[in-house]
């Protein structure tokens, strides 16, 4: 917080500093640099816009307001009048002489000039890696600046590296955990390097930046539709609270503004990647399942495309998710019959084995069919494979079966919330239900134990 006396120094300052005489001597209106700040924004100019732009900053240069160090206004007005940001706040009193003097991590992440990143960046400053004191990294100041352009530029370049390792010849993810770092600096206590392996939050804005600039390149490297919950299904199977894991809120682990990003982009590419099917291999203490995944989150996809008025693509991505529940449903029976077939031919085998024995024993023929039909019951065979070996989350959506074990499998269904797209048209209504009949009949295969989750749909 600025004092008051500061608040009006640094009003003043800014003053001079957008009034300052051009060369013919001229001092600058203020309305020509309000035109500049909302051409920067994109913004279309009108009288309102202009009255608007002039309320706001009339009480800054008046020193009513203080002037945000974490608001976008703070990065435009820097860059329009070609000063830094702490002499700004400063009011003049601090600047930098040359561009060699102390950089901030927010003059890198503000610029545009490729020539400033490539100085600095590549150089043994440490101070790139650390915190400053407002606890952000260059990266995070990209990320709140919007500069996607340095962010792609520090990836071509290997400068950081996500969900891979640095030469990006191992593809297999950690268990909960994508991975990342960094070539910058040679601190150890290199604070850019952990906040890209532990904090996932960075991961997802940038694959929500790159959505938005409609970089559909890059989302793959990202593995931008996989998430914590995918992981922990992978390595866990539907009962992950039982892990060591179970404190991370991955049940409620929203990617809202990915979801926003992709419901709103023009790009067909995106949409596309967000709505097939993907597997996943990760490390895990015994023989990796078979896994089959769609975007997490791809029913509020839908809903967004659907109140958006984008049925087309809705309907696009719609039969892209019927298709996965069907094939997810066709999966899971499959191993569930397999799985009683090889139990019934194992008995089978063993069985001659128990009649000899009963024989022996003096058991009549009627008590050794009565062995024979109760051993070789598949209704019983078929409860037992139900109560040990399939599990459904209805919080993560998931089915594992046999998920460590050879054959196993693991994978996600989809359920779109028909009371979001009530107003839709009758062919999205339709689709739909089927989209949801898949997502039901595939619980259904749980047999009874799943009741209380079908009465909640």
């Amino acid at each position: 917080m600025f004092s008051d006396e500061q608040k009006k120094a640094n009003g003043e300052y800014l003053r001079v500093l957008i009034t300052k005489p051009d060369e013919n001597g001229e001092e600058i209106p203020l309305t020509h640099f309000y035109k500049r700040y909302l051409n920067d924004l994109g913004i279309k100019i009108n009288d309102d816009e202009l009255k608007r732009i002039k309320n706001r900053f009339s009480a800054i240069l008046n020193g009513r307001n203080n002037i945000n160090p974490a608001n976008d206004d703070l990065v435009i007005i820097s860059r329009l009048l070609g000063v830094s940001i702490e002499e700004i706040l400063s009011a003049g009193k601090k600047r930098y002489d040359t561009p060699e003097s102390y950089v901030k991590n927010y003059d890198i992440a503000a610029s545009s000039d490729k020539s400033t990143w490539e100085k600095f960046i590549t150089s043994d400053n440490d101070s790139l890696v650390c915190r400053d004191e407002y606890g952000k990294t260059i990266l995070d100041y990209a990320v709140d600046f919007r500069n996607y352009s340095l962010i792609r530029y520090m990836i071509d370049k290997r400068i950081i590296w996500f969900a891979s390792s640095q030469e990006d010849s191992e593809k297999i993810i950690n268990i909960m955990d994508f991975g990342g770092g960094t070539n910058v600096g040679k601190s150890e206590y290199n604070d850019l390097s952990r906040e890209i392996t532990h904090d996932d939050s960075l991961r997802k804005a940038i694959i929500t930046l790159a959505i938005e600039n409609e970089d559909y390149e890059i989302l793959s490297s990202l593995r931008a539709r996989e998430t914590l919950r995918e992981l922990a299904s992978v390595n866990y199977g539907a009962d992950y609270s039982k892990s060591n894991y179970s404190d991370r809120n991955i049940a409620d682990e929203i990617d809202a503004f990915i979801v926003g990003a992709i419901s709103n982009t023009k790009c067909e590419e995106i949409i596309d990647y967000f709505s097939e099917e993907f597997e996943i291999i990760a490390k895990c203490r015994r023989n990796p399942a078979e896994t089959k995944f769609i975007y997490s989150h791809i029913d509020q996809v839908i809903e967004m495309l659907v109140c958006n008025s984008r049925e087309k693509d809705a309907e696009k991505v719609l039969r892209k998710a019927i298709e996965h529940n069907k094939r997810a449903f066709e999966k899971v029976n499959e191993r569930i019959e397999k799985s009683i077939e090889d139990e019934f031919e194992a008995e089978k085998i063993h069985l001659d084995e128990v009649i000899e024995e009963m024989r022996k024993n003096g058991c009549s023929e009627e008590q050794i069919e009565i062995c024979k039909a109760k051993r070789l019951d598949k209704t019983r065979m078929k409860q037992v494979v139900l109560d040990y070996e399939i599990k459904f989350d209805s919080a993560l959506r998931t089915v594992s079966f046999n998920h460590r074990m050879p054959g196993g499998l693991v994978v996600n269904i989809v359920k779109a919330k028909t009371e979001e797209i009530k107003n839709s048209s009758e062919n999205i209504r339709q689709l739909i239900n089927e989209l949801n009949t898949w997502y039901r009949k595939t619980i259904e295969l749980g047999g009874e134990k799943y009741d209380e989750v079908l009465l909640q749909l």
